[in-house]
């Protein structure tokens, strides 16, 4: 925690300020929340972090909070933040530094079949659309939150076995065993069954809701301050968009849709267009 005496020479006033950051070592890939105490009411409140600039929300009088991500490849080392804020006018700036710990992902290789590859699993073509697709999503949240309490697991069995993780890096081959292409997964694939049903993590609306050739069924909900949840690779989808669902709604069933290699619900988290680590989210409320 940090506290700064903040002096308004020409008003004659003195104000202070509390900079609370949690946690300040994370691992690569996981979020961290600010949280702003002033001691009176402030405008434009931001932060600017890693060449990115977000905005710090009005959660209560006199405070304001936000959620950063970071990536799973970023360098280890300190990262400096400046959250950034305007009393009458005049701006106030807050420097700080993060520490970003290694998250030891391991290394993975995925043999795509012939049979998804006919299916068009593997078109970068159509991969690249839907990007674009899921990218604008991710970056049109709601100024206001839905967020009741902490998240919770997607699928009825809370037990369910990882079958992949976050951050791991996956080399893709094709059934000849010839590479394919590699990337960092951006999220967390779960060992369900064909059809087990998908609930929604958090209360939001629908921001995406459609079969994708490489994603598969894909459902992304919107729970406000740059917080949304992507479900992919589904085999039914029971939402629409610009629904509002609550937390626990059945949105859709698991499958074996686009880009996999066996039925699974591939979860994932996005923080103010920042892909992070979606398991340190169950059960926590920030």
């Amino acid at each position: 925690m940090k506290k700064f005496l903040l002096f308004c020479v020409l008003l004659s006033c003195l104000y202070s300020a509390t900079l609370n950051i949690t946690p300040r070592q994370p691992l690569q890939g996981n979020s961290v929340k600010l949280e702003l105490l002033t001691e009176t009411a402030v405008k434009d409140a931001r932060v600017v972090f890693a060449k990115k600039t977000v905005p710090l929300y009005l959660s209560a009088p006199n405070k304001y909070t936000t959620m950063l991500g970071t990536y799973m490849d970023w360098p280890t080392g300190n990262y400096t933040l400046t959250v950034s804020y305007k009393i009458n006018d005049r701006l106030y700036e807050m420097p700080a530094v993060i520490t970003l710990q290694n998250g030891r992902f391991d290394v993975e290789t995925l043999v795509i079949s012939q049979q998804k590859q006919a299916e068009g699993a593997t078109d970068m073509a159509a991969l690249s659309k839907e990007n674009v697709t899921l990218g604008a999503a991710f970056r049109a949240w709601k100024n206001g939150s839905y967020v009741d309490g902490a998240f919770v697991f997607p699928l009825p069995n809370t037990k369910t076995p990882v079958t992949s993780p976050y951050g791991v890096q996956r080399h893709y081959q094709n059934h000849r065993g010839q590479p394919l292409y590699s990337w960092a997964h951006r999220g967390v694939d779960y060992a369900a069954a064909l059809n087990t049903p998908v609930y929604a993590a958090q209360n939001g609306i629908i921001s995406v809701a459609e079969q994708m050739q490489v994603h598969g069924g894909t459902i992304v909900i919107d729970h406000g301050q740059g917080i949304m949840s992507i479900y992919n690779h589904l085999n039914k989808i029971t939402v629409k968009k610009d629904q509002y669902v609550t937390k626990n709604a059945l949105i859709g069933y698991s499958g074996n849709t686009g880009q996999t290699t066996g039925p699974h619900l591939h979860y994932g988290l996005s923080v103010h267009d920042v892909r992070v680590n979606p398991q340190e989210w169950f059960g926590k409320k920030w």
